[in-house]
């Protein structure tokens, strides 16, 4: 409560939050209907669960404290984490916490760009065994580093290699092109060349996929389908989204031997089963939805 000068003056006695345990109190007086998730990153968000919540999450994207993490049901370090786990549509199609950074370079600027971005990042002196490179998504590694076939089949999750540096004679770029993994080389920028094809789709100064970069569409979802550049693939595609009564805002198909690159920017409100759709289709590589 302010007087006319702004100061304040006390706080309003009778409002649940103002009093021990509010939380449980007002949560009661909201009479809410359905399943109630509390969600909040401290230790008296965790007891609403005791107080009629069926789950607690621990939101810890300002600050990550002992006593909620350790009482949660889940831990989410973003908002898109606790929609996605609940299958509720968000700005992105994936949650960033989610995908997992394994980098070979020592260099705090490529960790300080990934995890301003809220990715998972760990850094490793070597290449960790088989087991902990099932759920790699990003791949960082020193310049001439060796990465043939039997290493990256290991990698099943794996999306972008990026090498610091010029040299990716040992990169198998063969093996990546025909798994939709996209490889960058370069000096410098590049934890931004990375984050922008797992982001955008950007491809440009890509060493494996074909080159592509576009501008964002405002108000739209841009789906991102890598495929074997055979004839009729486009016509299948898009006979698709007219069954399903998807309207095509932008198109971009570019191909590279005998890959070929699509970007497809959509209405938002959309038809979800088109994504397992485009993923059945024969000669698809690889398909995500990038926001």
């Amino acid at each position: 409560m302010y007087d006319k000068k702004g100061n304040i003056t006390g706080f309003d006695k009778k409002n649940h939050l103002a009093k021990h345990n509010g939380k449980i109190a007002q949560m009661k007086a909201l009479k809410l209907k359905g399943e109630v998730i509390a969600i909040g990153d401290g230790y008296s968000d965790f007891l609403m669960k005791q107080g009629g919540a069926s789950r607690f999450i621990a939101f810890t994207e300002n600050i990550e404290r002992a006593s909620a993490v350790s009482n949660a049901d889940h831990v989410a370090p973003n908002f898109d984490e606790v929609l996605f786990s609940h299958g509720i549509k968000a700005s992105v199609s994936y949650p960033k916490n989610r995908i997992e950074v394994a980098s070979l370079v020592g260099n705090d600027g490529i960790k300080e760009w990934f995890v301003n971005e809220g990715f998972s990042f760990n850094h490793f002196n070597k290449l960790p065994i088989a087991s902990k490179l099932a759920k790699t998504g990003v791949l960082v590694v020193p310049n001439g580093f060796t990465l043939d076939k039997d290493t990256l089949q290991h990698m099943p999750r794996l999306m972008a290699i990026g090498v610091n540096g010029k040299d990716k004679s040992g990169i198998d770029i063969h093996y990546c092109a025909h798994h939709g993994i996209a490889v960058f080389a370069a000096d410098t920028a590049l934890s931004a060349k990375l984050i922008d094809y797992i982001n955008k789709g950007y491809t440009y100064g890509c060493k494996s996929l074909p080159n592509l970069i576009l501008a964002p569409m405002p108000k739209a979802h841009r789906l991102l389908h890598i495929h074997q550049n055979k004839p009729g693939m486009l016509a299948q595609i898009n006979t698709l989204l007219w069954a399903k009564k998807i309207n095509i805002l932008a198109q971009y198909l570019k191909t590279k031997g005998n890959v070929g690159y699509l970007i497809i920017d959509i209405d938002k409100e959309y038809d979800e089963s088109i994504k397992q759709d485009l993923k059945k289709i024969d000669n698809t590589i690889r398909f995500r939805v990038l926001y």
